[in-house]
């Protein structure tokens, strides 16, 4: 328990830290049997923030200005940054940056929830924002 609460604490340092070992374990080591253990440990991250969770919160209406603005943050603003980029980094190949603005089309996944409740954020408003965009 005090490793969680101190990754917690640290998360700032822990992602990157596992970020980083993840990326050594895949390129020296066979990571075919991982695939099996993407939707429990989804499920075993996203869950826990779901417990406390009451469901009359997420009925409540508010959050209307956040909404609005994660919204448009999400599918006008993000697209066009992304394409910005892929037009700067690409600039001889239009479909890596036609692709890269598909690719910040997509909305956010379900981990949004996860980290929002890790780092103590408002986690209503959260899951509004990932079931609506």
């Amino acid at each position: 328990m005090r490793l969680i609460q101190r990754m917690t604490k640290n998360l700032t340092l822990a992602i990157p830290v596992a970020m980083v070992l993840g990326l050594i374990y895949g390129l020296l080591a066979p990571t075919g049997w991982l695939k099996a253990l993407i939707v429990p440990l989804t499920f075993l991250m996203v869950y826990p923030m779901m417990v406390g969770l009451k469901l009359s919160q997420l009925r409540e209406s508010g959050h209307l200005k956040v909404q609005v603005l994660a919204q448009g943050v999400n599918f006008l603003i993000v697209p066009f940054v992304a394409l910005a980029l892929g037009l700067l980094f690409f600039p001889d190949r239009p479909y890596a940056a036609v692709g890269l603005l598909l690719a910040g089309l997509l909305p956010t996944s379900g981990m949004t929830i996860s980290w929002t409740g890790m780092a103590g954020g408002n986690l209503p408003a959260a899951i509004k924002m990932t079931v609506v965009g």
